[in-house]
């Protein structure tokens, strides 16, 4: 059986095939084939080596599905894992000249102190004090914890009719924004949008928040002054928040959780103002807020790059391609794509087998 299923063997019977519908092979080409014939005591050995080989065969093939399932989760796993390391100060190193976030936080309360007093600003709700069983993980010295509230005007909007809004004006919507990312994917004009409901007003810079299904992850930051859905929070922060570092921690893992577990309503969940205001915010000094953001493009862009390697088509091989066995290489034909471990529920069995076929190959 193993001889007539042998890829020379097929080939040999598919070069003798006739026939125009069916193909077939005639009895008297059939019984001129060669056949390699050992001893019987040595036939059996060969059967009983392939058997316990194929079953390594199968136990590879599982390993391989296993890595296929852990390559598609890592493309999407990545960029959170970023983004996380990030707020956590795990991404770029401290400085300690840098001014710490302590006293970058005291000039933050200060402005918004003189602004309440200049009547620019309403006097907000004082946000309760942090306690020790909120906080979720320990940060960097210089970095501070402080509350989403203090940093910008969550759920304080400017909202208008759309009489007020000019034809021409940009109009966000919620689809318009990808998620995760943050791209927006189409811009749109109030006359093509023939939108009816009122819109909150927002500018240019500002970090525009989705609190509707915040499981989407869709934040991004206005290139241009414009009008978005009720949906979108426009967020204005202080003048020592890096925007892009707000963002980092508005997509962060850590923020997107709190956001998915404190929201209301069952079809269409959302988060509140005040659990908006009252989240937890991870304050690293401004010079390393920066810092942040451009390691985090830096990799981001490199998650492109390997998105783009894993959807490039995949050069055509000879599956019928016969391995020498231990696998030599000859002439570089022979590749073996590098995918790491094999599965650390592997046998030992399996991999020492592995080691024998590619032993030549050094």
């Amino acid at each position: 059986m193993f001889f007539l299923l042998s890829p020379v063997i097929q080939q040999d019977i598919f070069n003798k095939r006739s026939g125009m519908t069916a193909y077939g092979i005639k009895g008297a080409l059939l019984k001129l084939v060669l056949i390699p014939l050992p001893p019987f005591s040595e036939q059996e050995r060969i059967v009983a080596k392939i058997k316990k080989l194929m079953d390594l065969c199968d136990e590879l093939e599982a390993a391989e599905q296993e890595l296929d399932v852990l390559e598609s989760r890592f493309e999407e796993y990545l960029p959170k894992s970023i983004l996380q390391a990030a707020v956590q100060g795990k991404l770029v190193l401290q400085n300690l000249h840098n001014e710490p976030a302590s006293v970058l936080l005291q000039r933050v309360r200060a402005e918004k102190a003189r602004l309440v007093k200049e009547g620019k600003i309403k006097k907000e709700k004082p946000l309760p004090p942090i306690s020790e069983d909120e906080i979720p993980y320990d940060l960097p010295e210089g970095w501070v914890w402080c509350r989403l509230g203090e940093l910008c005007n969550f759920g304080v909007t400017i909202s208008t009719i759309p009489d007020n809004i000019p034809d021409d004006a940009w109009v966000l919507e919620l689809e318009d924004i990808h998620k995760d990312t943050g791209e927006i994917v189409q811009y749109k004009t109030k006359a093509e949008r023939k939108s009816k409901s009122s819109k909150h007003v927002f500018y240019k810079g500002d970090v525009l928040y989705s609190k509707l299904r915040p499981y989407l992850n869709k934040v991004t930051i206005a290139e241009k002054d414009g009008y978005c859905s009720s949906e979108i929070l426009p967020l204005q922060f202080c003048k020592d928040i890096y925007p892009q570092y707000a963002i980092c921690f508005l997509r962060s893992p850590t923020f997107v959780d709190y956001a998915i577990e404190r929201s209301y309503g069952v079809k269409m969940p959302r988060l509140g103002t005040e659990d908006g205001r009252n989240a937890l915010f991870p304050l690293p000094p401004l010079a390393e807020q920066q810092r942040i953001v451009a390691k985090v493009n830096e990799l981001m862009a490199l998650c492109e790059e390997i998105k783009a390697v894993k959807t490039k088509p995949i050069e055509q091989r000879d599956t019928n391609k016969v391995i020498d066995f231990p696998a030599v290489k000859q002439d570089g034909q022979i590749q073996l794509a590098a995918r790491g471990e094999i599965g650390k529920k592997s046998s030992n069995e399996l991999m020492q087998t592995i080691d024998e076929m590619f032993a030549g190959d050094e």
